[in-house]
């Protein structure tokens, strides 16, 4: 009985680590931020207009990686989230924008440098959207990064 109560504590503890891991959050950002995303890290901030917040994040060899972008707080329903992940040594990269969620995977990724944008496809709107930026690696081998 000990035993199970021990696996049963620490599956428990496991459990409560994964969802404040996933649900971290971080002081709202505006346009123009130019910063770094890790491995289990969120990123939360704010699209008004023609802006863009851009994130870089390091690939290694064979790795995927898997990209979210969901809006926050109330809804906007002129706010349309877009996400950009662009590789090394690029200018543009593949995008989708969609209302609430999106998301990109890059699977067996170039090495190097990316860049993840966060944007609004609907940039000729004045009022603003915010956003929840979340990524997440796992390496060739299938386990974390």
């Amino acid at each position: 009985m000990r035993q199970v109560f021990s696996s049963s504590r620490a599956w428990g503890l496991t459990t409560a680590l994964v969802i404040l891991l996933c649900h971290s959050g971080g002081p709202a950002q505006a346009n123009g931020v130019s910063g770094t995303i890790a491995n289990g890290e969120a990123k939360n901030g704010t699209i008004t207009t023609a802006g863009h917040d851009d994130y870089t994040y390091t690939a290694a060899k064979g790795e995927t990686f898997f990209v979210s972008l969901e809006e926050t707080g109330i809804h906007d329903s002129s706010f349309l989230p877009q996400l950009e992940v662009i590789p090394p040594g690029a200018s543009m990269g593949p995008w989708e924008a969609r209302p609430y969620y999106t998301r990109r995977q890059e699977a067996n990724a170039v090495p190097g440098k990316w860049t993840i944008r966060v944007s609004r496809m609907d940039d000729d709107q004045s009022s603003g959207g915010s956003y929840a930026l979340k990524l997440v690696a796992v390496t060739g081998s299938g386990g974390a990064a």
